[in-house]
């Protein structure tokens, strides 16, 4: 991502880049990162290169305006660079989607801005921002990248991995935070994430949308506690009534499900349908994830998550999918879920372009993945699947008739490769 926004600054002049992510993964660290790079290696002048955070505890309670801050020239400015704007949390600045479309059309700089997404993915945005901004997405490490902070230099990741103690356990209890990659205690991590997706992403980032906050942050412990089942609208909908309190339908549901969305703390999984009608009608029937699996730890309601098998599996399942995610965010492929017309056939994962079927992932903890193999084979011949791949929690890896078995640690390390059959 860094050297992707690095590109971006260095040769589009017309275009903004718009940074999404949730809470705590490092966007203000790499908005920092930018600015020294920019500095160092691009060779802009400082004076030239603006950060400012506009969720700065010390601004005034009103605010400052985006504007505000572009038309701040300071002393040293050369006139024959263009100037850098790197404005965090942006979605806490007036009107900043009209602001940075006019910004953007006057040709009054460079803009890279941030937001923890839950204003920067409203419909408004979406619609000032077309042709005049680029969306680029961050999300909590992957393994990869969490064996990284910890490598020796020139050391690769699987001589990292036999090097340090237990470490794709440590990337499962902690997340893909990266605060979390040296922390020495599970519950003090699990109470900081608890707080960052509670109080600040609900409690604060959606505050200003009108919702019933209360029955919000219950949904969602909800959500990540269930992570990766198939969500029954009628049941939550249900569970969620009050007596003394407004009565919920599924309007309002649907409402805060997609609020959700919209901080990044839940991620959507459709299932799979080769028409659009088929596609259409099976958005009534998603799979909610939690984003982070590390979230499906920290509100796990027992003291050990992963000595329970049902948690670890459901924790597993979130790295899967957030890797998988990683992996099509490069290509035109989509990510969905398949299903039978009985419910009985079910399969975690679907790689594929359109119709076409690249590969089948199915996700189990278990140590032995080989009761789900008749299965998964026979999926993949109904719908077609060039490949498919059992991830599982043992250390086994081969092929199993036309089914691979992949341990988990291996499987995250090399997805491309393990999707496009070398």
């Amino acid at each position: 991502m860094h050297a992707r926004l690095l590109e971006h600054l260095s040769t589009t002049r017309r275009r903004a880049a718009v940074l999404l992510g949730p809470r705590q993964v490092g966007k203000t660290t790499l908005l920092l990162q930018l600015a020294d790079d920019l500095v160092e290696k691009v060779g802009v002048a400082p004076a030239n290169v603006t950060y400012f955070d506009f969720s700065d505890d010390r601004l005034p309670v009103e605010g400052i305006s985006p504007r505000d801050v572009v038309e701040f020239a300071p002393p040293g400015v050369r006139q024959d660079q263009p100037r850098f704007f790197l404005l965090d949390e942006v979605g806490r600045g007036a009107r900043w989607a009209q602001w940075l479309k006019h910004a953007v059309d006057a040709n009054q700089g460079i803009f890279l801005v941030t937001d923890s997404a839950s204003n920067l993915l409203l419909q408004g945005g979406r619609e000032s921002g077309l042709g005049r901004w680029d969306e680029y997405r961050i999300e909590g490490l992957s393994l990869r990248e969490y064996l990284a902070f910890q490598a020796l230099p020139d050391e690769t990741p699987d001589t990292t991995m036999r090097r340090l103690p237990s470490p794709f356990e440590r990337y499962l209890s902690f997340g893909g935070r990266p605060e979390h990659v040296l922390a020495t205690s599970l519950t003090e991590v699990r109470r900081r994430t608890r707080a960052d997706a509670v109080d600040r992403a609900i409690g604060r980032d959606l505050l200003r949308h009108d919702v019933d906050l209360d029955r919000v942050r219950e949904l969602f412990v909800y959500l990540v506690a269930d992570s990766g089942a198939i969500f029954d609208a009628g049941a939550r909908t249900r569970l969620l009534q009050r007596p003394d309190a407004a009565p919920v339908d599924r309007r309002s549901l649907g409402k805060w499900i997609a609020l959700l969305e919209e901080t990044m703390l839940l991620v959507r999984l459709d299932p799979f349908a080769r028409a659009a009608s088929g596609k259409l009608a099976g958005r009534a029937h998603p799979k909610l994830y939690a984003s982070d699996h590390g979230l499906v730890v920290a509100f796990a309601g027992v003291a050990d998550p992963l000595e329970d098998p049902a948690v670890r599996g459901r924790v597993l399942e979130a790295a899967v999918f957030r890797h998988l995610r990683e992996y099509a965010e490069g290509t035109d492929e989509e990510i969905s879920y398949s299903r039978d017309r009985r419910g009985l056939a079910e399969v975690d994962f679907v790689v594929h372009s359109g119709p076409r079927v690249r590969a089948l992932v199915e996700v189990t903890s278990g140590k032995d993945p080989t009761r789900k193999v008749e299965k998964l084979a026979a999926t993949a011949l109904r719908l077609g699947a060039r490949r498919s791949i059992i991830v599982h929690g043992g250390l086994e890896e081969r092929r199993e008739g036309d089914v691979w078995l992949a341990p988990a640690p291996e499987f995250l390390l090399a997805v491309p490769e393990w999707l496009g059959g070398a």
